[in-house]
């Protein structure tokens, strides 16, 4: 879609989602659904963990309105349903687990069921990985075992969003910047359900990044850092098979390289240090610059700025028809660099 029809699309989405912040606010104070500062947490005052529950709805009612007038803009019902349920499912989870910390062995249960949600109802085809390692083409041929891919992916980036959402503005700037950078570099025109999605996520920031007093101050929570995350990689996972785009899947990687490879780092660091990798922590990227004495919004700028690169890479790799191996192995020593690179700033920190 040209820019002029977008543009009212993504202002629209974005003023739904700040009043249903606005709505949700007492809900969510009453209920007691807000975020206190703790000793890893420095915010001021309890705040409303009503973000991701605005996103939520605001996509909802935008999606089935389109699908009710203008359903031909949209991937389709077989698409549309899945995913409502499945991210139905997430945001229930992160909500109960915002308000009652379900823990590592029920989040990933509730995870997994909502990705199997979605790869069983939209019925994945098999998936050609291509040429990966050099050594000939990789595929996920059977009908289960395409399931059990969807759900690794699925899980892998609602995981990854869910652990880079701790500090403000990271992880939706993160998700705009993303899809806006691979679009102007491979010169592709926005569908109508990212547009609002970043609609949606732009009115959480206004929120989020307090941009208008007018918007009370809230936080996305574990509903919106797993609901984000589901949808992408609902939308990663299903838009070449829709022939909207011919997106490697190894290119796919690159539109969620930051989330993706600071949370494998983490990872290789806590079992490195014989810690669980799937604990509370504070040493993620946003953590580290805090910790080295960035402000909030210095943070916040370098976080983006270096999550911008992978997108454009990308995008880049996708214009010109790079190999699968050759995306593959450049990521891999990205990833190796942001490990080795956030491992020496951990340690001199710590010491």
């Amino acid at each position: 879609m040209s820019i002029l029809a977008i543009l009212p699309i993504i202002i629209l989405s974005a003023i739904v989602s700040a009043l249903f912040i606005r709505l949700l606010t007492p809900v969510a104070n009453a209920a007691g659904l807000v975020d206190t500062p703790d000793a890893r947490k420095h915010h001021v005052g309890a705040v409303p963990l009503v973000g991701g529950v605005a996103i939520f709805l605001t996509l909802a009612i935008g999606f089935s309105l389109v699908a009710l007038f203008v359903p031909e803009q949209l991937l389709g019902a077989d698409f549309l349903l899945p995913v409502a349920a499945g991210g139905a499912l997430m945001v229930i989870t992160g909500i109960f687990d915002d308000q009652y910390n379900l823990g590592v062995a029920r989040r990933t249960l509730l995870t997994f069921a909502a990705a199997l949600i979605f790869a069983v109802g939209y019925g994945l085809p098999p998936v050609e990985l291509g040429d990966l390692f050099g050594t000939g083409h990789l595929w996920v041929a059977s009908g289960f075992m395409t399931c059990v891919f969807a759900a690794i992916c699925i899980f892998g980036i609602v995981n990854a969003f869910n652990m880079l959402d701790g500090h403000d503005g990271v992880l939706g700037l993160q998700l705009c910047v993303g899809i806006l950078t691979f679009h102007i570099v491979v010169r592709a025109p926005l569908r109508l359900e990212e547009a609002m999605v970043l609609g949606a996520v732009i009115g959480f920031l206004v929120s989020n990044l307090g941009l208008l007093s007018a918007v009370p101050r809230s936080f996305m929570g574990d509903s919106g850092s797993m609901f984000l995350g589901f949808i992408v990689a609902a939308f990663l996972l299903a838009a070449p098979l829709k022939n909207q785009f011919t997106l490697q899947p190894v290119t796919a990687l690159y539109l969620v390289g930051l989330p993706l490879v600071d949370m494998v780092s983490v990872a290789v660091r806590r079992l490195a240090q014989r810690r669980s990798p799937f604990a509370a922590g504070s040493d993620h990227i946003h953590h580290l610059f805090t910790a080295a004495g960035f402000s909030s919004r210095q943070t916040l700028l370098c976080v983006t700025l270096l999550g911008s690169i992978y997108p454009a890479i990308g995008g880049y790799f996708h214009l010109q028809g790079t190999s699968v191996s050759v995306q593959f192995w450049i990521i891999f020593g990205l990833g190796f660099v942001h490990l080795y690179a956030t491992s020496r700033l951990f340690h001199r920190i710590a010491v």
